[in-house]
């Protein structure tokens, strides 16, 4: 029994050794990859398992295991009720401090449905049929599902984010991305933390780049994005005109991005908040750019909304792979119902 153990821990500890080597190799090939997070936390159970395994054998006793498999799968079905009240708490944070937009409220509405939604599943299920209470398999499957992708956006978005800052980076363009303006005109804390990132990052390179600032005007902004973001730096960081430019079209990441790369005619490296790096990068891969991200700083209270929200963008830029996975779900509901 234990040789037949050992074996099997020896295997999973192999091929944890070997994920990391593919993470590791997925790195330096090409880190604009949602593959990140499916190597690293597959490593990472397939190391799990393998020590269990290794402390039962000296125990003599796999109990502990079983315990251990029930606490673990507990924790992870509650985790998305965890998560949904801290967003909602982040959310009224947001809601209070600054941002009354009309998607923060679309976002705080859905988050309250979805526990709205577990909460009356667990009151009304006793008193359902049989078939009803089948029919409500959709709720597990479906936090379990979107719990898998919010944890593997996570840990790729981390993994991308460390690469990208310990990654000694050579480029002769730098590109800030654009945000709102306050009042129309002035820089806020948050696009002002993305210029500072930029000049930081200028300034530890050995041949400074050029800085662009890409941003549109809005409707209720006197002048554009662009514009405001180079008054800034020039003010603040006395950073010379003829080390930039701007890029005063763009309404949108993904404009920024096409807007710039005609401007660089080759790959970049661009500045935005940190919650925003991973979908940007993601976005630069989707449209054939070579673009990769540097993460500035972002307020607690805004970067758990804002992350979602992030979350959110990426599951619908592959929303066929999610729609097909959500009718799979409700078709293994219904059967289940069906089958009585």
């Amino acid at each position: 029994m234990k040789s037949y153990v050992g074996l099997i821990g020896s295997g999973l500890l192999i091929v944890a050794f070997f994920l990391i080597v593919l993470l590791i190799w997925q790195l330096k090939k090409e880190p604009r990859t949602l593959k990140l997070g499916i190597l690293c936390f597959t490593s990472f159970i397939c190391f799990f398992l393998s020590f269990q395994l290794f402390i039962g054998m000296l125990r003599s006793s796999y109990i502990f295991l079983g315990i251990e498999a029930i606490i673990i799968t507990g924790l992870f079905m509650i985790f998305p009720f965890i998560l949904a009240w801290y967003l909602l708490y982040q959310l009224i944070k947001l809601w209070i401090h600054e941002a009354h937009t009309f998607s923060n409220f679309l976002l705080t509405i859905a988050v309250s449905s979805y526990i709205f939604l577990l909460i009356l599943v667990g009151f009304v299920n006793k008193d359902l049929p049989t078939w009803g209470r089948k029919l409500l398999f959709v709720v597990p499957l479906s936090t379990t599902y979107l719990t898998i992708t919010f944890v593997n956006f996570f840990l790729s978005s981390f993994i991308y984010g460390i690469y990208l800052n310990f990654k000694q980076i050579k480029s002769s363009w730098v590109v800030v991305l654009g945000s709102g303006l306050i009042n129309g005109r002035k820089v806020g804390k948050l696009l002002g933390n993305r210029i500072e990132a930029a000049v930081r990052l200028a300034s530890k390179m050995k041949k400074p780049p050029k800085i662009i600032f890409s941003g549109g005007q809005g409707s209720d902004e006197l002048i554009s994005e662009a514009e405001a973001m180079r008054n800034y730096a020039v003010k603040k960081y006395k950073l010379e005109e003829s080390m930039s430019l701007i890029e005063p079209n763009s309404r949108n990441t993904k404009e920024n991005l096409i807007f710039s790369s005609k401007l660089t005619q080759n790959a970049f490296i661009f500045c935005t908040s940190d919650y925003h790096v991973f979908r940007a990068a993601l976005l630069a891969k989707e449209l054939n750019i070579k673009a990769n991200g540097i993460g500035s700083r972002t307020s607690l209270y805004y970067r758990g909304t804002a992350f979602l929200r992030e979350y959110l963008g990426v599951m619908v830029m592959h929303k066929k792979r999610h729609l097909t996975a959500a009718g799979i779900i409700i078709i293994l509901s219904l059967l289940r119902a069906i089958g009585g």
